[in-house]
């Protein structure tokens, strides 16, 4: 069975908002997983309410989905962020080979 289409758009509205909010503070490393973390912590808990019918009270959604953000966008996504700096010139060239 899919997701419901609640999840669907809003859960992308998240997501959209995270990114964009990462683009503009990308400037400051640090500061990167701030938007993602706000934007599914008070999103995705109301998704889970309206659209699945979870009895658990929003704060509590709140925050059980603000620990989940943290540990994987917080931290695992800042290591991932440190280790592919090291090869950010390698890995996205702006270079295209040419075959001839």
């Amino acid at each position: 069975m899919g997701a419901h289409m609640l999840d669907v758009l809003f859960g992308t509205l998240a997501t959209l908002l995270g990114a964009i909010g990462s683009y503009a503070l990308r400037k400051n490393k640090f500061l990167v997983p701030i938007p993602p973390i706000v934007a599914n912590t008070i999103i995705v808990p109301w998704v889970i309410r309206m659209a699945y019918g979870d009895a658990t009270p929003i704060p509590l959604l709140m925050t059980t989905v603000g620990i989940g953000e943290i540990i994987s966008c917080g931290v695992l996504g800042l290591v991932l962020l440190f280790a592919l700096n090291k090869y950010k010139h390698s890995i996205f060239s702006n270079t295209i080979a040419t075959h001839n």
